[in-house]
């Protein structure tokens, strides 16, 4: 990672781009920064520091990626959600993606293995998707590595409905922590 980049935005990276999130009915364009800020709002965040970011990095192929997660996400949840919240692990012959959202009714988090119960006749739809899912997060870090970024281990990826991203990168080695213990630390920090 660019250190300039690395102590701008300590461990949040994204990329910069425009994309469109279908949700519903609803459709809404932003462009946002690395941050997950609407770049109008912060216009300095256009200048030098991520003009050079995005010079060393081919942007266009993390955008793809990134939308695609969004997209499959939006595709497994069959209802009106407001916020998505991922997690997922990726190293050597080891995957691991789970999330849970919060829909508009409902104040508690639906986990993502609760959809096909939840709603029944989505099993199969839904094993589909999640195998797509796993696919495009190992995806993703293939391309960190073919653009000579540092190679993450895990992260947490964060949607609202509005198309807000933001996505939190870790690099320690887990493999030998529990993963009904990371999975509960993981939930104890981030569905507050």
């Amino acid at each position: 990672m660019n250190p300039d980049m690395a102590k701008y935005m300590g461990l949040v990276v994204q990329n910069a781009f425009e994309r469109d999130v279908i949700h519903g009915d609803a459709k809404s364009r932003r462009n946002f920064s690395p941050t997950g800020l609407l770049l109008s709002e912060f216009p300095l965040l256009t200048g030098k520091i991520l003009g050079n970011w995005r010079k060393k990095m081919n942007t266009k192929n993390m955008e793809n990626i990134y939308q695609q997660i969004a997209d499959c996400l939006t595709d497994m949840i069959p209802e009106k959600w407001k916020k998505i919240l991922l997690y997922a692990e990726v190293r050597d012959s080891y995957r691991k993606v789970y999330f849970y959202y919060y829909s508009f009714i409902n104040k508690e988090p639906v986990y993502s293995l609760e959809i096909p119960i939840k709603f029944d006749g989505e099993d199969e739809r839904f094993k589909k998707l999640e195998n797509d899912l796993y696919d495009l997060f190992s995806e993703l870090q293939s391309e960190f590595v073919r653009q000579q970024q540092d190679k993450w281990t895990h992260l947490t990826y964060i949607l609202e409905h509005t198309g807000k991203m933001k996505v939190k990168f870790g690099y320690e080695d887990l493999s030998q922590i529990d993963p009904v213990e990371k999975q509960e630390k993981w939930e104890a920090t981030y569905l507050k």
